[in-house]
């Protein structure tokens, strides 16, 4: 079921017409700078997206002229996840096709705030990613705030597994 609905999804998000997507970005841009999570937060974990997925520069860029940190994650084997300070001079494409850190610097562990990919997405904040358990893994033991960033196509109702861990919010495009 998971596989199905997450390779159906993409294909609607891959078809959203720019201007939509320009439009529901906003709403969602909008809506994650009145948050409170992200108003206090120092440092800000964040992914850097496939070309269907919200765009995350657009959060990075003004989440660094707000002064704050932003982290994100390369991968490595075990289904670990770890987090480098964003540097976009020092950028390789990964295994799955996205951008990650090239060099291993010290891993930031200090995340006020963890914006969290995802696929499909129920009501209460449980996510269907991409198959690769690399959050979930993470998720299990950190403490911080987490969103995740939502266009309106990618709600869906589901059954969360045992092992799922729901993100405690999402900001939906309206």
């Amino acid at each position: 079921m998971k596989k199905k609905l997450r390779k159906q999804i993409i294909e609607d998000l891959k078809t959203i017409n720019l201007d939509d997507k320009v439009i529901q970005e906003a709403s969602i841009l909008n809506q994650l700078s009145l948050e409170n999570s992200y108003i206090n937060a120092k440092t800000i974990g964040i992914y850097l997206p496939f070309p269907f997925e919200f765009d995350t520069m657009k959060v990075i860029e003004i989440a660094l002229k707000n002064n704050k940190n932003i982290v994100i994650p390369k991968v490595f084997a075990n289904r670990e996840l770890k987090f480098f300070k964003y540097d976009k001079k020092n950028l390789q494409l990964s295994d799955f096709g996205i951008l990650e850190p090239t060099s291993e610097m010290d891993e930031i562990r200090a995340i006020d705030l963890l914006i969290v990919p995802g696929v499909v997405f129920n009501q209460d904040g449980y996510r269907i990613g991409y198959g690769g358990g690399y959050y979930d893994s993470y998720l299990t033991n950190f403490k911080g705030e987490t969103i995740s960033l939502v266009f309106n196509q990618q709600i869906q109702d589901f059954i969360a597994e045992k092992h799922d861990i729901a993100v405690k919010q999402l900001i939906i495009s309206q």
